[in-house]
């Protein structure tokens, strides 16, 4: 276990002894999810001997979430070939490969999103608002930037307003889906009161409140844009770290080599805004982004479930430059190969250190 997830290891471990959501003899603020899988995952007695069933748990999130995309791929009318491309190259993916079975919440989200995703485009009842509801509520708890999700789940069901208020005029129907839509919000309003009853003491182990104390939201913005480093870390993230989404370079920066990628994703997505689904990933990639800056945060892990999204944009641009399915297909091979073979590099690299 590294950095974080330690973090979340030594949360279990407090709830498991003593019944409360503690870091280092303080409350903590971290996103509780992560926490109570290691607990339930270890039968409610943390132990590193058998971790690797917390980690099978995210994993198995990051599978539903390939499902998922598949489908979302699939209603979007894309291909088959290219579907299948934008499946591998998210599967092959160095940040993929990582955090999919690490005891980061990184995994958990990223099956939870694209569950969300693929919803959205299926609302037509009131038990479709329910799931998508409970999905939310789990993402925010997973990750607090999620919130903003909001704003393309308000969207989805302002396009499908008729169908909702069709369902809704059976009394019968209102009554029980009010209810169980209401039940999705508890557990948000529950964690929101734990947090606020003690934000204001100053005596937990991390406040996120605090960065915007000392810098001000106008450096939180510089941070999570990259032009100054964050106070938690070592390196610049940002636009400067998003090369390393895609380059297996471990703490590379730049901004060029950055906005090279990031500017045909962004042409790709205005070359596909007209149609309904690509508008719902592109708000929510967008939202998303921009939460992460406006936290002044942003780690290649974040970025997870959005790497779909960005290869998405990756290949309305290509098809844009007269790239053929056939082309595309050669391009994914060369480079899940060179992405294998460098995760087999890196393996044998790890066991000649530890003998």
């Amino acid at each position: 276990m590294t950095g974080d997830e330690i973090t979340y290891f030594n949360i279990a471990q407090e709830l498991a002894n003593n019944g409360r959501f503690y870091h280092e003899g303080l409350p903590s603020m971290v996103s509780p999810v992560m926490p109570f899988i290691i607990l339930v995952g270890t039968f409610f007695q943390p132990d590193e001997s058998i971790i690797w069933i917390p980690k099978l748990i995210g994993f198995s999130f990051s599978l539903i979430g390939l499902n998922f995309l598949w489908r979302f791929l699939k209603a979007m009318a894309i291909s088959d070939t290219n579907a299948t491309c934008i499946v591998a190259l998210t599967i092959c993916n160095p940040v993929f490969i990582r955090f999919s079975a690490s005891l980061y919440p990184d995994a958990i989200a990223f099956g939870l999103f694209w569950i969300l995703i693929y919803m959205m485009t299926r609302i037509k009842k009131m038990k479709h608002l329910f799931i998508i509801l409970l999905v939310a509520a789990m993402l925010v708890l997973t990750r607090y930037v999620f919130a903003v999700l909001l704003i393309p789940i308000v969207f989805v069901f302002y396009q499908n307003r008729q169908h909702l208020l069709k369902f809704a005029a059976n009394k019968s129907n209102f009554i029980v889906y009010s209810v169980l839509i209401t039940l999705t919000t508890i557990p948000l309003f529950l964690w929101t009161e734990y947090i606020l009853s003690f934000t204001g003491e100053r005596s937990t182990t991390i406040s996120y409140f605090s960065r915007y104390e000392q810098d001000g939201l106008f450096g939180q913005i510089k941070t999570g844009l990259g032009f100054i480093k964050g106070e938690e870390v070592a390196r610049v993230n940002g636009i400067p770290a998003f090369a390393t989404v895609f380059l297996p370079i471990t703490g590379f920066r730049s901004w060029f080599v950055s906005l090279a990628i990031l500017i045909p994703i962004v042409i790709g997505w205005v070359l596909t805004w007209k149609q309904l689904l690509s508008k719902i990933i592109i708000i929510s990639a967008f939202i998303i982004l921009s939460g992460y800056v406006l936290a002044g945060t942003g780690f290649s892990r974040y970025w997870l479930g959005l790497i779909p999204i960005f290869i998405f944009g990756i290949f309305s641009f290509a098809k844009k430059m007269k790239f053929s399915d056939n082309k595309l297909y050669i391009a994914t091979l060369i480079i899940c190969s060179i992405y294998i073979l460098n995760e087999i590099r890196l393996d044998i690299l790890v066991i000649q250190r530890d003998w």
